[in-house]
């Protein structure tokens, strides 16, 4: 190797080294804010009502990674991240709301809700329930990246409606038992329907642009609510929960038998060329004792 090239790699890996060292150092010495103002139709300040904030995925130097509460809710984070929309921002509300995760909480005054000292990472902010006022659930990144500068204090006026307590929403959440799409045969995405007293209302496309979710929103109270799926090749669909606390649809593989994974290989090439090289020494410690004699 020449002088060049070796000087060239050494730069290379101290530039690697001192960007490793230095993003934990600025995850850490840095935090966010969230500032929510809340106005009503007629811009007249709302105080009293419940904000709540929620930290869904935690930022370190190799990106984002779900918290401890939502590493088995089957939300990806490319869905979050490709399609932080509102339906995306119901269906992890609904999520929250139905399996108590923890959240902080803050009553607006003066018309605003603010919340500081947050960790750095993916947040959902959320009104509470049976209020006279809601707005609808929004996704925040901490920090926001515009135009190549990073912004660790965020300000947002979500629009705000009078609620209608005669309504409910439904979350559904689509997981996948198939050894990590072993068998590639994992389709692109599935159609979940959402029937009332056994009758199709309506249906949604779940996929990974969507983290696999959907919220069915504006439901009358008074339904009985289920969903189904429609049917999938090599694939079985089984279901739980209900529509109080949401669906979880589960496709298992059960085509051709799945390949092993290559953990199961390596000892034997490494008995192989154990074996290889017990011959080899063998071979030479025989050469040895025939040169010996002949000597």
């Amino acid at each position: 190797m020449s002088k060049q090239m070796k000087t060239i790699i050494k730069n290379i890996f101290i530039a690697v080294l001192l960007i490793s060292l230095t993003l934990p150092c600025l995850a850490a010495a840095e935090s966010g804010k969230i500032t929510v103002t809340l106005e009503d139709k007629d811009k007249n300040k709302i105080n009293g009502l419940e904000v709540y904030f929620c930290q869904i995925a935690e930022l370190n130097s190799t990106g984002y990674h779900l918290t401890n509460a939502f590493e088995n809710s089957g939300i990806s984070i490319s869905g979050i991240v490709n399609t932080p929309n509102e339906m995306t921002a119901k269906t992890i509300a609904d999520y929250i709301k139905s399996n108590n995760v923890s959240a902080k909480s803050v009553i607006s005054e003066n018309g605003k809700a603010v919340v500081s000292d947050l960790n750095l990472g993916i947040w959902i902010v959320y009104p509470q329930e049976n209020s006279k006022y809601t707005f609808n659930p929004y996704i925040v990144f901490l920090p926001f990246e515009s135009n190549g500068k990073l912004y660790y204090e965020i300000s947002s006026s979500p629009k705000v409606e009078d609620s209608n307590l005669n309504e409910m929403n439904i979350y559904v959440v689509k997981k996948w038992d198939d050894r990590n799409n072993a068998s590639k045969k994992r389709p692109d995405s599935v159609t979940v329907e959402l029937l009332e007293n056994d009758t199709v209302v309506t249906e949604a496309v779940l996929s990974e642009a969507n983290g696999w979710t959907h919220t069915f929103t504006k439901l009358s109270k008074n339904g009985n609510y289920s969903v189904r799926e429609k049917a999938v090749a090599d694939y079985k669909a089984s279901y739980s929960g209900d529509f109080q606390n949401g669906f979880i649809v589960t496709n298992t593989y059960v085509g051709e038998k799945l390949p092993q994974t290559g953990q199961y290989w390596w000892p034997i090439v490494i008995i192989a060329i154990a074996g290889i090289g017990f011959v080899l020494l063998g071979i030479f410690e025989l050469g040895a004792k025939k040169n010996g004699k002949k000597k």
